[in-house]
């Protein structure tokens, strides 16, 4: 039991066990009873081992002990006193809210388990004081488990509110309203973990937070949100900034740190976000990080359960580098039966990556937060009510091998890729775009560019993909049953290839648009095969002088059984070229259109 030269044999106690006096006709186990301790461990020499098979009662003493002292757990307890020690050592069961810890000391393990037993925290419903005292009194734990040099803090059966009353939604103060877990550590909860946000009328609750900290890991458990308990009445914050809309809470939030993994968890019924990714603060005018602050980087989300929250399941509003793959993520925002007041809050997506800049009188880019390097990958989206992703303002992202049934798309995004996923559109609501790259330009500056779609699986959406924006790629893309395959808004230098377009609705068509533009931009290789017009284009380049499209060997089959149907059909739009292209029936173009030209096509008449 003991590293060192001997044991300290007069530390040990009996333990007596009762038995039964009918022994022989009972199974019951006999019990064991713990008796008081009889010895003062302030005896104790140096370099002891004591085992503690006792209850030991310091009677509100303070014990100084010996140098490397070590106090072994072998069933008893120490409580009513503070222990100061010289380099020793405490196994972490003999921790509990009535012993203090004061001098040099660390656990016997690194790794600390939490026994609610030994602690002063409530368990299941409680008044907002409590759940208050709760937060405060786990905080306290850790942060002594913590100085104790512990790096893992294990938790296994254990159901409680928790709640911080600052009203504000600043990223220190809303750590203050949070479980904290510090840098260099493991927050590991099992299946039997439930930590669950007290009902109230804030406006911005958290359960877990992140601040400045790295090498963290969060994982197993499940936070619970109030979203069906809140108190939805209208209040201000600590600034008298109006927050009636209630939908800034984050149940798990990262304000800057590095090396962050979140794996694992179940977090449910948050009345803002599931997750929220950000800075400690925001950043100078020129996206440079400000002194003493911090950013998220290098963190990861991975094989967590995030559902049924009123904004968003993930947002992400400030980091660099940041992977979220193998989770499920479902139902944010959205109508609740019998819960109107739980109804969601916008955006309402399933990821939003969305940092805040704006511009000043001159023009000039304020980037106040910043998102980049974002890798999001092989995760299930299902029921999320205004879109599964968002790429809002971000750059160099990468979506790939996704299941999704509902939105992805861009906004003010560059170098963002889309690629290898499967969206299938849910039969219980109109869902009306697949993937859709915007077009975003400020006094002559594209903010939209470099932007890819490829070898996606696109199903069931009214339109598969809209296309807009500057250097944009999409290729080798499968759509199927759609009332447009790809819809035209504003595109430069855009390039659509090997892409097969297939649609058995009676009014599907290939390539669409009302009053789009196409600059310098080209498509080839494409295979359409849909029931009504191949190409249907009103007003197209209508507005613009040096703009051009070009379809180059692409195949048009249309074959419904009207050969009225079974053209390109052109009204009010310029400058077009079809060429290499087998094209059924023909190109008509109203006798409104310019700049058509037919160039070494096959037509084939019905």
């Amino acid at each position: 039991m003991t590293r060192f030269s001997y044991l300290i044999f007069t530390a040990l106690l009996f333990i007596n066990i009762s038995c039964s006096k009918d022994d022989d006709t009972t199974n019951e186990p006999a019990a064991i009873v713990i008796e008081d301790c009889t010895f003062n461990l302030a005896d104790f020499s140096s370099n002891t081992t004591i085992v503690i098979d006792c209850n030991l009662n310091l009677n509100g003493e303070t014990v100084n002990l010996a140098e490397n002292v070590i106090l072994s757990f072998d069933g008893g307890s120490i409580t009513n006193g503070t222990l100061t020690f010289n380099s020793g050592e405490i196994d972490g069961e003999l921790l509990n809210s009535e012993l203090n810890i004061e001098g040099e000391a660390t656990l016997s393990s690194s790794e600390f388990t939490f026994l609610p037993e030994n602690w002063d925290l409530l368990e299941g419903e409680i008044t907002t004081e409590e759940a208050i005292e709760n937060k405060d009194k786990l905080n306290n734990i850790i942060a002594l488990v913590k100085s104790l040099e512990a790096d893992t803090f294990s938790i296994g059966k254990f159901d409680a509110y928790f709640y911080g009353d600052i009203f504000s939604t600043a990223p220190a103060d809303a750590y203050d309203n949070a479980i904290q877990i510090p840098s260099d550590f493991h927050f590991k909860m099992s299946d039997e973990t439930v930590l669950r946000s007290q009902p109230t009328n804030h406006f911005a609750s958290r359960i877990i937070g992140i601040y400045k900290g790295d090498n963290i890991t969060v994982s197993g458990g499940t936070l619970i949100g109030d979203r069906y308990t809140h108190d939805y009445t209208p209040v201000r914050d600590l600034l008298d900034i109006d927050r009636s809309g209630h939908s800034y809470g984050t149940l798990l939030f990262i304000a800057g740190g590095d090396n962050v993994l979140i794996d694992n968890v179940t977090i449910k019924e948050g009345t803002g976000d599931a997750i929220g990714i950000g800075g400690s603060t925001i950043r100078n005018t020129d996206g440079s990080i400000r002194t003493g602050e911090r950013i998220a980087t290098d963190l990861t989300i991975s094989n967590c359960d995030l559902s049924d929250c009123r904004r968003n399941i993930i947002s992400v509003i400030d980091g660099n580098g940041v992977v979220i793959e193998g989770n499920t993520i479902s139902k944010a925002g959205g109508e609740r039966d019998g819960y109107p007041e739980a109804a969601g809050d916008a955006p309402q997506f399933g990821i939003d990556l969305e940092a805040y800049r704006e511009r000043d009188d001159e023009n000039n880019l304020l980037e106040y937060e910043r998102v980049e390097n974002v890798i999001i990958r092989d995760n299930i989206f299902t029921d999320n009510y205004a879109g599964d992703i968002v790429v809002y303002t971000a750059n160099d992202v990468l979506i790939e091998y996704n299941e999704m049934d509902n939105f992805v798309g861009s906004y003010a995004t560059f170098n963002c890729k889309i690629t290898h996923n499967t969206l299938i559109a849910r039969d219980d609501i109109i869902t009306e775009i697949g993937i859709g790259l915007q077009e975003v330009i400020r006094n002559d500056e594209h903010l939209a560019y470099n932007n890819e779609i490829s070898d996606n699986y696109v199903e069931g959406y009214d339109a598969s993909i809209i296309v807009a924006g500057l250097n944009n790629i999409i290729k080798d893309n499968e759509l199927k049953d759609f009332n447009v395959g790809i819809s035209f808004k504003n595109l430069t230098n855009g390039t659509i290839s090997n892409n097969t377009l297939t649609s058995e609705r009676i009014t599907s068509n290939g390539y669409f648009t009302y009053s789009g533009n196409a600059k310098n931009s080209f498509v080839t290789g494409d295979v359409v095969n849909v029931q009504h017009k191949t190409v249907l284009f009103y007003k197209f380049n209508k507005d613009i002088t040096d703009g051009r499209l070009t379809f180059d060997d692409v195949t048009f089959n249309s074959v419904y059984p009207s050969s009225a149907n079974r053209v390109i059909n052109l009204d009010d739009s310029h400058n077009i070229t079809f060429q290499n292209c087998v094209i059924t029936e023909g190109i008509e173009d109203n006798g409104n259109s310019n700049g058509i030209e037919s160039i070494d096509n096959t037509f084939i008449v019905f």
